[in-house]
């Protein structure tokens, strides 16, 4: 037979594992933000980049990424370029995101980190110039809204047209590797 003394011991012990799970867990995420806090800089600017940054981060690991394969020194992974090159991780996988999507990049496995995906360009190095990037960049996506762009806003999408086919023409005689 339990005495009353043996039932109070019950709300005591489950307070004890509640306080104790508390602690394991608040120590587990120290040491999550302790090892990861070099993703978390710069989190609230990266979402607020204008075009022209997201443009020139897009180029730059383009670049990089062609270099690399010019001189064979293999793919990189995703958190290789941002704590390498110290852009902050959230940009680096947006960008390897649109990269993706637009097909000039392609996943392979990486040659360093075991079961980690690295990235490589997914076209001759020695033909892909910053015009036909930035044609693919400003291809990318849906165009199809209701907005009248052969009447109503002729005008405005002409204007939009002829500066990226300037932008193109300017940098089509220029490789992304050899930036």
């Amino acid at each position: 037979m339990l005495s009353n003394g043996s039932f109070a011991a019950i709300p005591l012990f489950l307070l004890w594992v509640q306080l104790s799970w508390t602690i394991v867990l608040l120590g587990a995420e120290i040491c999550y933000a302790a090892q990861n806090v070099q993703n978390f800089y710069f989190e609230k600017e990266s979402k607020n980049v204008s075009h022209r940054y997201r443009y020139f981060i897009s180029i730059l690991i383009m670049n990089i990424l062609c270099k690399r394969f010019e001189n064979g020194e293999g793919p990189m992974t995703l958190s290789e370029i941002s704590t390498q090159y110290e852009i902050p991780t959230r940009l680096t996988s947006h960008t390897i995101e649109r990269l993706l999507e637009m097909h000039v990049i392609s996943e392979t496995p990486s040659l360093h980190e075991e079961d980690a995906i690295a990235y490589q360009p997914s076209m001759d190095i020695n033909k892909l110039t910053v015009g036909y990037f930035y044609e693919r960049m400003f291809d990318h996506g849906s165009e199809d809204f209701q907005i009248d762009t052969e009447c109503q806003y002729k005008t405005q999408w002409e204007s939009l047209v002829n500066i990226e086919k300037a932008v193109a023409d300017k940098g089509g005689n220029i490789l992304i590797k050899d930036l």
